[in-house]
């Protein structure tokens, strides 16, 4: 059985491959931003193959004109690491989703475990009427407000480091888990603990602002200090992590 492509990379010529390899480096750049030596790293890093040091070097790739094995890697990176998002924007060349290496990851690593929404009821102070326990027995996910803070209440399943990360239409995202937004990997202490946390092991409040629908939190535990707060490094390293994953889903309410 063939795998299904969108595109035949191999077989079409330069014309037909002009416009989907645009449409690549516009989504690479959603990704990288204007930092085109991160546009650079990652090009490196998907297919394997150098690129030039010329500053302008991504300019044959902006307008189309790109090698055609270069860019059926990038777009079966994209197809598998970022579907949701590549399809919002380019439903033509995304039909069919592939299974990423973190999907896999979680499919091999994820474990139940015991997570609390925390939900603040006012700006004074927390109310401890309105947690809401979830679990893998819940038929609805816990809600949240946009715009209401919260914290999670999680029983870590060892000591050791541990980060997080949120799916927001089909991205994944890293999230603080420290005293600011710069933290993101803390120590697990293994049992019962809250996070976001600040030195004083209190915790500090999340917020989201937009979109009103279910979100996945992910949250990866390891006993090695290689834990980073990656999802390529993780996929990378998982052998060596020998990590634990959990996961909770909230669903935001306007």
């Amino acid at each position: 059985m063939h795998e299904f492509h969108e595109l035949d990379w191999a077989a079409a010529s330069s014309v037909e491959r002009n416009e989907p390899t645009r449409q690549l480096y516009d989504l690479m750049r959603d990704l990288c931003g204007t930092d085109s030596d991160k546009l650079r790293e990652l090009v490196i890093e998907i297919t394997g193959e150098t690129v030039s040091d010329h500053p302008e070097w991504y300019k044959n790739f902006s307008r189309g004109n790109y090698a055609w094995k270069k860019a059926h890697k990038i777009h079966e990176w994209l197809a598998k690491n970022h579907f949701q998002a590549a399809q919002n924007k380019y439903p033509e060349l995304f039909q069919v989703p592939r299974t990423s290496d973190w999907d896999a990851f979680l499919e091999r690593y994820l474990q139940e475990g015991s997570i609390e929404i925390v939900k603040q009821a006012s700006d004074s102070k927390p109310s401890l009427g309105v947690v809401t326990l979830a679990d893998e027995t819940q038929s609805e996910a816990p809600y949240v407000r946009l715009g209401q803070k919260f914290y999670f209440k999680i029983d870590a399943p060892l000591d050791g480091f541990v980060v997080a990360f949120q799916e927001d239409e089909g991205a994944w995202h890293s999230i603080p888990l420290g005293d600011d937004q710069r933290r993101l990997r803390v120590p697990a202490i293994a049992g019962s603990s809250v996070l976001p946390r600040n030195g004083k092991l209190e915790p500090k409040y999340l917020v989201e602002h937009k979109g009103a629908v279910p979100k996945r939190f992910v949250f990866v535990y390891s006993a090695s200090g290689d834990l980073i707060p990656s999802i390529e490094g993780i996929t990378k390293k998982q052998d060596v992590l020998k990590a634990v994953a959990t996961e909770t889903t909230i669903q935001f309410v306007v």
